[in-house]
């Protein structure tokens, strides 16, 4: 199953419901993928961030409003709370977006 292809430029469209994970600040300060998962609730097209800090995961700059928790972690309340107009970084796995 496809959930998102590359479209143009810095830009992939993300499927309804595909599954992504919250950052977390990690070693000297970089963000990493946590393991508290989100999931996008409608179709998007995200902007690519070019960070290599992820392995098998690309980060992608989402608006908040799209996104629902499916676990709880410590930064999930700040990540998604109010207000919903601005963006968060997360993380898709990279073989979903082919």
């Amino acid at each position: 199953m496809i959930y998102g292809k590359t479209i143009y430029g810095n830009k992939v469209k993300i499927k309804k419901n595909t599954i992504c994970y919250e950052s977390e600040k990690g070693h000297k300060n970089f963000y990493y993928p946590s393991e508290n998962k989100l999931i996008i609730k409608e179709e998007y097209y995200a902007d690519v961030i070019p960070w290599i800090s992820g392995g098998s995961r690309i980060a992608l700059r989402i608006p908040k409003k799209i996104l629902t928790p499916l676990n709880i972690g410590k930064n999930t309340k700040l990540n998604i709370s109010p207000p919903p107009n601005t963006t968060i970084i997360v993380w898709v796995d990279k073989c979903l977006l082919n």
